[in-house]
């Protein structure tokens, strides 16, 4: 009989730790996730390859508007371009670069005064909060 008492005592203690009656429970639950983003190349090396399509990947944690702003810096100019789009949890955006062959010949006779800066904002749906992120890609033959 003395069992009893006991675990009803611990049955009750349990259900209100997983229905988040404790403080700390509660002040988890209450603030969300913040969103992370992500943006690599294509084939996870730091330096892109020129070639005819240069690609990069964006992802985002949670569900979010994403844009990407691209600058493709050379001695003598600069291109400029750029796409948006929404994204889903965990989802992938394959963003792409057609460089013309000419282009691409001179990429590489300045190989080491050549960039890519790409400026990747995403907006969470959920909170409205916008995250960004500003990353410089050099060439590799």
């Amino acid at each position: 009989m003395k069992k009893a008492p006991l675990f009803l005592v611990a049955a009750l203690a349990s259900a209100a730790l997983l229905a988040g009656g404790s403080p700390a429970g509660a002040a988890l639950q209450g603030s969300p996730k913040p969103l992370k983003v992500k943006l690599v190349t294509f084939d996870g090396k730091q330096r892109l390859k020129v070639k005819r399509k240069v690609r990069l990947i964006a992802s985002c944690s949670k569900d979010c508007n994403a844009r990407v702003k691209l600058r493709l810096v050379t001695p003598v100019t600069t291109v400029r371009g750029g796409g948006s789009i929404g994204l889903e949890a965990t989802g992938t955006w394959t963003i792409g670069v057609i460089l013309s062959p000419s282009f691409r010949s001179y990429i590489r006779q300045n190989i080491t005064r050549c960039r890519l800066v790409a400026n990747f904002s995403a907006v969470d749906i959920e909170t409205g909060k916008t995250v960004r992120k500003v990353k410089t890609f050099r060439f590799r033959r």
